[in-house]
């Protein structure tokens, strides 16, 4: 009966040994397993940051050569493939992912965002009266341009101007039947219209549509952005603007803060290229003494004016010297005329 009994005894120990072992080689399993799970998933986090990091390297190389070359091309217009990735633009900087890039002097007016494996390039030299920059406009085919307005001075301008690269279209009123939904990504309004409207066609109620109202006036220059609320567009900030590129660049810009932030960047190179010219100035003088040449150069007043008019490059402060800017600029035009016709050399 003690051998039994030990049997048992010792039977049970085993079994409960044998419990205990396969419940530490279980927990040894979860933990390896859990281990190499993790061991993997880091390696293809890496991987796919690396992926991005490339990605993001490849798209900034491809964006600094269209950039680049449509700077030299001013006037031109292009369609060019990238490798498709989410782009956002602001002031100073464009954003591939986590990478960013300054865009140094270069003045570039663009949405927020560009989602497309196509970017749509646009230059204009932008003169007062002198160059100062190359504006470089920047979309893609997956943003729509609806123009909406009668004849005008304005439209005219701006239908003739627009590249056709751009998707847009052109209609006289906002109650247009065909007004339709093209499935497009973006769709931002351009009106020009006696004043700004306060709905867009319920049927492209999309989440991203933005507008701009621009006054048909040639003279009393000035736009508006519009914002879109739940029951249609409100007016967001008014603007006045000198000349045409400046009021391309509110058509592609659709962050108010965005552009007037760039039209600021583009005023300041205008004070810093109106500095030189006054140097050049100053250097011209002594060589034309006495001559009929030498009041083009001499104390120039007209550069000196410019100068301080732009000193101060807040979009309000220019605002409110935007018309002595305008005088300023058309003097030294006229300077200019006056230099050819006396066989001097021109001013610029």
């Amino acid at each position: 009966m003690s051998k039994i009994k030990n049997y048992k005894s010792t039977k049970r120990r085993l079994y409960k040994k044998a419990q205990v072992e396969a419940q530490f080689n279980w927990i040894f399993i979860l933990i390896a397993g859990g281990l190499i799970l993790a061991f993997f998933s880091y390696v293809v986090i890496k991987q796919k940051a690396a992926s991005e990091i490339k990605l993001a390297g490849k798209i900034t190389k491809q964006l600094n050569t269209v950039l680049t070359g449509a700077k030299v091309s001013s006037g031109a217009t292009e369609l060019i493939p990238i490798s498709k990735a989410d782009i956002r633009f602001s002031c100073n900087d464009y954003y591939i992912g986590a990478a960013s890039q300054r865009l140094g002097n270069r003045v570039v007016f663009a949405p927020e965002f560009i989602n497309s494996d196509k970017i749509i390039t646009w230059a204009l030299d932008w003169n007062l009266p002198f160059k100062v920059n190359t504006f470089l406009y920047l979309t893609s085919p997956l943003t729509r341009y609806i123009v909406i307005g009668d004849s005008s001075t304005i439209l005219t301008k701006i239908n003739n101007s627009l590249p056709d690269t751009l998707n847009k279209d052109y209609f006289v009123d906002a109650s247009d039947p065909n007004i339709v939904d093209e499935d497009d990504e973006y769709v931002r309004f351009i009106y020009v219209t006696p004043s700004p409207p306060s709905h867009f066609p319920s049927n492209l109620n999309k989440e991203f549509v933005s507008g701009i109202w621009i006054s048909q006036s040639s003279v009393d220059k000035k736009m508006i952005f519009l914002k879109k609320t739940e029951s249609g567009f409100s007016a967001s900030t008014e603007y006045a603007y000198a000349n045409d590129p400046i009021m391309f660049g509110a058509i592609f810009s659709d962050r108010t803060e965005t552009f007037r932030c760039v039209v600021e960047r583009a005023y300041k190179n205008l004070n810093i290229v109106a500095q030189v010219y006054q140097k050049k100035f100053n250097e011209l003088a002594p060589f034309y003494e006495g001559s009929a040449c030498e009041g083009f150069y001499k104390n120039n007043q007209d550069i000196s004016t410019l100068i301080s008019l732009t000193n101060k490059t807040d979009y309000n402060i220019i605002q409110s010297n935007l018309g002595s800017i305008m005088q300023t600029s058309n003097l030294l035009r006229e300077t200019n005329d006056k230099a050819e016709i006396n066989s001097c050399p021109l001013i610029y």
